[in-house]
């Protein structure tokens, strides 16, 4: 998945493909309870260089870690 990440809460139509961090994780983390065992993000869609890119990663991390 390619999500869009952004400050404010999207349309829950809009998930995953555009989101909060937490909207994102909530759906990955309902993807897994329903059976998925593996899913791919590209944050490159969101991240502008390599900073953002490894601080959207840790906080994904942080919030997958949670659920």
């Amino acid at each position: 998945m390619n999500p869009v990440v952004i400050a404010e809460a999207a349309p829950s139509d809009a998930v995953p493909h555009r989101g909060t961090v937490v909207q994102v994780s909530d759906y990955l983390l309902a993807a897994h309870a329903a059976g998925a065992d593996e899913v791919l993000i590209d944050l490159q869609q969101t991240a502008r260089n390599a900073h953002e890119l490894t601080d959207l990663a840790h906080r994904f991390h942080d919030q997958l870690s949670k659920g």
